[in-house]
């Protein structure tokens, strides 16, 4: 048997003097402690180091007080190697934060493929989304609750430009939550999401009657006489004698126009990209004037607008020029 001998110093510190299961002398130094805590812990190492002797481990309860010793007083026991080192416990790995509002729909519309009236709509989806919510509110943090106020929002406040602040055409709410769903829907794709907050909310466009209008013929001629310019009159031609959209206006191309066979193709960044129509007899002479205006290297019929341009300040000055008065219903928006 491996008796341990306990020395007290004259400083008061304590030596265990043991041999080890080579029968090598070794000391073990823990410092100020009361003799009786020196003693047994001189008799755990005996323990220890007889089981050493037999190839064994240390029985249940001597394995416990090893478990519960303080780290430094555990050290010296591994240095004298009466312990095996404790194993650091392998970090819990981070747990990655859903991105924020305003990263996610940058990079959704970063890598968005579609035209750019598509990435305008989505654009000022997003700025919509961040207005109300702020853009630091992270994805997955978004419940149908706040679906539902945003909706909500859109059809009270939605409308945030400076002469109207008022809500949304429900239509127009529509889309924006449509959109909405677009961003979310692509989280649930990628995993970063479970379900899509705006999943109950109504997305499906449906006809208004209360906003159809019949505008009469001379009212347009009246306007036309009042544009300031060719491509202003052309403009008004196509959506009283073409039923274009507004953007559809100012994207047509003379190569498309076919008078002689009075036809022409109508392109549109809506769906279908391109229709065929015939060119009714309103608008041939609106064409014709053009034509003759247009130089024969000009592709566009309307040169002066994009089909992103803004041009509603001006045609309500038109319309008002024609002593008419402008439909305002301060429940339009984006579309």
């Amino acid at each position: 048997m491996h008796m341990a001998t306990i020395i007290q110093k004259p400083n008061k510190t304590i030596e265990i003097r043991f041999k080890d299961a080579n029968g090598k002398p070794q000391s073990i130094y823990p410092g100020k402690i009361a003799k009786r805590a020196a003693e047994t812990l001189g008799g755990k190492i005996e323990h220890i180091v007889s089981r050493q002797i037999l190839g064994a481990d240390p029985d249940r309860d001597v394995s416990q007080w090893l478990a519960d010793l303080p780290a430094k007083l555990y050290a010296k026991l591994v240095k004298k190697g009466l312990a095996a080192p404790r194993q650091t416990a392998e970090p819990e790995p981070e747990v990655a934060l859903a991105p924020t509002l305003k990263k996610w729909t940058d990079d959704y519309i970063k890598k968005h493929s579609g035209a750019p009236r598509t990435i305008v709509l989505l654009e000022q989806t997003a700025r919509s989304l961040r207005h109300k919510f702020g853009d630091s509110k992270r994805i997955d943090t978004f419940t149908a609750g706040d679906a539902e106020t945003f909706r909500k929002w859109l059809e009270s406040s939605g409308n945030q430009r400076r002469d109207y602040k008022t809500g949304l055409a429900p239509n127009t709410v529509r889309r924006i939550i449509g959109r909405c769903k677009q961003f979310f829907g692509s989280a649930v794709k990628n995993e970063v999401l479970t379900r899509n907050p705006f999943a109950g909310e109504a997305s499906a466009v449906s006809g208004n009657p209360e906003r159809l209008v019949q505008v009469p013929s001379d009212w347009i001629e009246e306007c036309i006489r009042k544009a300031p310019c060719e491509d202003w009159r052309i403009i008004l031609a196509f959506a009283r004698y073409a039923g274009m959209r507004s953007h559809e206006t100012r994207i047509q191309r003379w190569a498309d126009i076919d008078l002689p066979n009075n036809k022409m193709i109508v392109r549109s960044h809506k769906s279908p990209p391109i229709r065929v129509c015939p060119i009714f007899p309103e608008l041939r002479p609106h064409l014709m004037r053009a034509r003759k205006h247009a130089s024969d290297a000009t592709e566009l019929v309307v040169t002066r607008y994009d089909a992103n341009a803004n041009i509603l300040t001006t045609l309500k000055k038109i319309i008002e020029r024609a002593g008419l008065v402008p439909w305002v219903t301060g429940r339009s928006g984006p579309v």
